[in-house]
C-alpha cells in the first residue's frame, strides 16, 4: 500500500514546473508560502525572503504539502496495477538489452532503466555507486500535527537559531504544522529517554512560537544527518 507515513516537504518553483508538465494536480493540497525568516533565538530577526517576489518573477513560488497527499497526486495519475509494492530488492543486474531486478521472494522486474530513490542505505545505490555515509553529527527531531497555532494558519516559513541548535516551522496546509529541531546528535550515543522532554528542556526558553509548539508535541520522528562524497559517476548505462 502506499505509506501514509513521514511529514510535509517543501517543493519550490522548480519542482512545481515538473508536477506541472506531468500533470499533477496539487488544488486544494499544502500551503503556499508567502514568505520564509530566521530569527535568533532571543527573538531578533536575521533575514527573510519575500517568495511572493519569486512567484511574480517564475510564475511558480514555494509550496509546503504533506508527504503523504503528495504520493496521493503523484499515485492518482498512474494507469492501476503499475506500482508494485512488498519487493525487496536484493540485487540489479544490467547488460545492453535491459536492467532486471530480483527481489527477495525470488521474483524479478524486468525494465529498460533503474533508478534507485531510496536513501544511502539503498542497495542500488551501494551497487552502482558505493561509499559510506558517515554521520554529520547532527540529527532532526521532526513531526506533523494538526495545530491552532496561527504559524500553521499562516503562510510565513520560520526558523529559529541558538547556541542549542535550529528550530523551524512550517505550515502545510489543512491546519497541520510541520516542525523540526536539528540538535547535536552522536549516532554511537544513547536516545534519550523522552524526545519530546529533551527537546522542551533545551528549546522550552526561546521565542515565540517555540515554547507554543514544544507544549503541544506528543511524539518525534529521529533523522540523523549523514553525509558522503559525491560520485563523478552516478551509474551505468541503464541505472
Amino acid at each position: 500500500l502506499l505509506r501514509a507515513s513521514g511529514g510535509a516537504l517543501t517543493l519550490w518553483s522548480n519542482g512545481l514546473r515538473v508536477l506541472d508538465e506531468f500533470g499533477v494536480d496539487l488544488t486544494g493540497v499544502g500551503r503556499e508560502i508567502d514568505s520564509f525568516e530566521a530569527w535568533r533565538s532571543t527573538g531578533r530577526r536575521i533575514w527573510r525572503v519575500d517568495v511572493t517576489s519569486i512567484r511574480r518573477r517564475l510564475g511558480r513560488g514555494a509550496v509546503t504539502i504533506p508527504r503523504f497527499r503528495l504520493v496521493e497526486r503523484l499515485a492518482a495519475g498512474l494507469p492501476s496495477a503499475v506500482v508494485r509494492f512488498g519487493c525487496e530488492v536484493v540485487a540489479v543486474e544490467a547488460d545492453q538489452h535491459g536492467v532486471q531486478v530480483r527481489c527477495a521472494d525470488g521474483s524479478t522486474i524486468d525494465a529498460d532503466i533503474v533508478v534507485g530513490a531510496d536513501g544511502h542505505r539503498s542497495l542500488v545505490r551501494d551497487q552502482f555507486v558505493g561509499g559510506a555515509a558517515t554521520p554529520t553529527g547532527w540529527a532532526t527531531w521532526q513531526g506533523l500535527m494538526e495545530s491552532d497555532h496561527p504559524v500553521a494558519k499562516g503562510a510565513v516559513g520560520v526558523n529559529v537559531i541558538g547556541s542549542g541548535g535550529v528550530a523551524g516551522f512550517l505550515p502545510a496546509g489543512e491546519g497541520l504544522l510541520q516542525w523540526w529541531f536539528e540538535v547535536p546528535f552522536a549516532s554511537s550515543g544513547n536516545l534519550p529517554p523522552s524526545p519530546v522532554e529533551m527537546l522542551r528542556a533545551r528549546f522550552g526558553g526561546w521565542r515565540t512560537p517555540v515554547p507554543e509548539v514544544l507544549a503541544s508535541i506528543v511524539d518525534a520522528e529521529l533523522f540523523p544527518h549523514t553525509r558522503h562524497d559525491v560520485p563523478k559517476v552516478w551509474g551505468g548505462a541503464r541505472t
